[in-house]
């Protein structure tokens, strides 16, 4: 299976029951783009790689990994993770903070 065979199977597995229509709304996306994602005759920029990424769960990285068939790396421990922020600067610790509620509201959003 390739990178696009890959790619399709995902999107179609991430989309379910919803119409391409309404997973590009939910993406940001155009309907042309799932369906030519879908169909293996495109492949989504960095950025919307991005997008289906974090809609799938994985990091880029990862899903770049699942999709060229290579062992999908994996993240730090979650221990690990805390003991970070707890030692992170004010400044860094806000740009985390942001992050992680612009992630909430992404997964509010989508679940609507």
């Amino acid at each position: 299976m390739n990178s696009k065979e890959r790619l399709s199977g995902l999107i179609k597995d991430l989309r379910g029951h919803v119409s391409q229509r309404k997973f590009a709304k939910e993406l940001g996306v155009s309907f042309a783009s799932i369906q030519s994602w879908e169909s293996g005759d495109a492949m989504p920029s960095i950025e919307n790689l991005s997008l289906i990424a974090s809609k799938a769960g994985y990091t880029l990285e990862g899903l770049i990994a699942y999709l060229e068939d290579k062992p999908v790396p994996k993240g730090p421990d979650l221990n690990e993770i805390v003991m970070e922020i707890r030692r992170m600067p004010p400044k860094e610790l806000a740009q985390v903070s942001r992050v992680v509620s612009d992630r909430l509201i992404a997964i509010a959003e989508a679940g609507r």
